[in-house]
């Protein structure tokens, strides 16, 4: 059934969750497993306080803008958690940008089948009103979309929302 899964990874328990259950899905169907986080560019995001010692964000940012270690340490703490669990290593992405944009195209690109994502509402509506990317990624998706909720949220029928091809479940 799925031969190519994305999971968006931002570090959330949200996320964590969406990766356990990839990976089962991923063992599953005999799947190929892809672990991608998206950093916004360093210009896009506010600016955070920092130790009056420390070089300007703009050092902080390597040569194709993606924040040197936050990013790719997500994915490779993911990574290993799957692998520990006997599932093969997922390839690893880590990219910069729009991250509904850069996901959006990473499915179209690859040939993605399914993507599962975290999300910390547990309600369509409060995605819908606090413009949530998976409710937008869901939304445009060309391929199978799977939302998982942060594990500690209590569990109800609606704790997964599967959307396929764009429509609403």
């Amino acid at each position: 059934m799925f031969r190519n899964i994305l999971v968006a990874v931002d570090g959330s328990p949200a996320a964590h969750n969406a990766v356990d259950i990839a990976g089962a899905l991923a063992s599953q169907y005999g799947a190929r497993l892809n672990l991608l986080h998206v950093r916004r560019h360093a210009g896009d995001r506010p600016q955070e306080p920092r130790p009056h010692n420390s070089p300007p964000p703009s050092e902080l940012v390597a040569p194709d803008g993606v924040i040197p270690f936050p990013g790719r340490e997500i994915v490779a703490r993911e990574a290993m958690y799957l692998q520990h669990r006997g599932l093969a290593a997922p390839n690893q992405y880590v990219e910069s940008g729009d991250p509904a944009s850069i996901i959006l195209d990473f499915i179209k690109s690859r040939g993605i089948d399914l993507i599962v994502m975290g999300t910390r509402s547990r309600d369509r509506f409060d995605e819908l009103l606090s413009d949530s990317l998976a409710y937008g990624v869901a939304k445009a998706a060309p391929c199978a979309c799977l939302t998982v909720h942060d594990p500690s949220i209590v569990a109800t029928s609606k704790d997964l929302g599967v959307i396929c091809n764009g429509g609403s479940s």
